[in-house]
C-alpha cells in the first residue's frame, strides 16, 4: 500500500529555484521572463513597478529600480509565487540565450538599483 505525503504549494512551485529564494539573485527563464528571487524582491523594496536600465557603456549590465506608478518606462510586476517581470522582447532584442530552464544570475543592490551584471556565470537550472 502507498504511503501518501501531502506536496505543499512550496515544494512543487518554482522548485528549481528553492535553493536561490533566499540569495539576492534573479533568473532569466526560456520565456524571457525576470523572475526575482525573494530576497532580491525583499531588498527591492517589493515594488509592484519598475523601471528598467541597461549599461550604457558596454550593455553588460541591467537594472530594476522600484516605481510608484506606470508610465511609458515602467513594467509592472507580476505576483504568484515568484516575482516576475516579463522581458521577452528586451531579453531577445539583447541576444540574452538561455541555457537549459533558466539561468540564475546572483545580484546587488546600488544607489537604489537592483543591479545584475551579465558578464557572470550564470547558474544554469
Amino acid at each position: 500500500m502507498s504511503s501518501w505525503v501531502k506536496v505543499t504549494k512550496q515544494d512543487h512551485n518554482h522548485s528549481k529555484y528553492a535553493n536561490f529564494r533566499n540569495q539576492c539573485a534573479i533568473a532569466i527563464n526560456k520565456s524571457g521572463d525576470v523572475l526575482l528571487m525573494n530576497a532580491a524582491y525583499e531588498k527591492l523594496g517589493k515594488p509592484r513597478h519598475v523601471e528598467v536600465f541597461e549599461d550604457g557603456k558596454d550593455g553588460n549590465k541591467i537594472a530594476f529600480r522600484p516605481s510608484t506608478s506606470m508610465s511609458d518606462y515602467t513594467v509592472t510586476i507580476g505576483k504568484r509565487d515568484t516575482p516576475k517581470i516579463a522581458l521577452r522582447p528586451f531579453v531577445q532584442a539583447h541576444n540574452m540565450i538561455v541555457e537549459g530552464n533558466a539561468a540564475v544570475y546572483m545580484a546587488s543592490i546600488e544607489g537604489g538599483f537592483l543591479v545584475i551584471d551579465l558578464g557572470q556565470s550564470p547558474i544554469i537550472l
